[in-house]
C-alpha cells in the first residue's frame, strides 16, 4: 500500500539501489497487511494489523513482492495464513511465465480499492521520534 505513495516509492527505489551496490539483502514486512484493525471488529486477532485473508488477493501481494529481484518476503505473524503464503510463493514461477508485473500492479490497485485496504504505517506520523 505504501508504494502507491510516489515519495515513499522513490525512497524505496533509492534504498534498493544502495542495497544492491553493497550486496545487502532486502526483506519486506507486512506485505500481506490489509489495514489497521477497525474499532469494534470482532474478528479473532493474531497480529496488530488486519491481514489479507482473501486467497487471490494474498497471492497477488506475495507475487508482487517476490517478483522483485533481490527481495525476500517475511510471512505474517498470523500463522493461520502460512499455508496460503507458502502456496502463493510456490506458484511464482507459473505467474512469471504468464503474467507481467505491470498487470499485477494494476490488479493490486483494484484489490486495494475493492478490499478497502489502507497503509498500516502513516508516513510523517509513525516515523517521527
Amino acid at each position: 500500500m505504501l508504494l502507491q505513495n510516489a515519495e515513499y516509492a522513490a525512497d524505496i527505489e533509492r534504498l534498493m539501489e544502495v542495497c544492491h551496490e553493497r550486496g545487502v539483502a532486502v526483506q519486506t514486512i507486512k506485505a500481506v497487511a490489509r489495514r489497521r484493525w477497525r474499532e469494534g471488529d470482532p474478528a479473532k486477532r493474531f497480529s496488530w494489523y488486519e491481514p489479507i485473508k482473501d486467497p487471490e488477493i494474498l497471492r497477488r501481494a506475495v507475487h508482487f513482492v517476490l517478483s522483485r529481484p533481490g527481495i525476500f518476503l517475511n510471512t505474517s505473524s498470523d500463522a493461520t495464513l502460512l499455508p496460503l503464503i507458502l502456496k502463493a510463493a510456490s506458484e511464482l514461477e507459473a505467474f512469471e511465465e504468464k503474467g507481467s508485473v505491470l498487470d499485477l500492479e494494476r490488479q493490486l490497485k483494484t484489490d486495494a480499492e475493492s478490499y478497502e485496504m489502507a497503509p498500516i504505517f502513516l508516513r510523517g506520523v509513525m516515523d517521527t521520534v
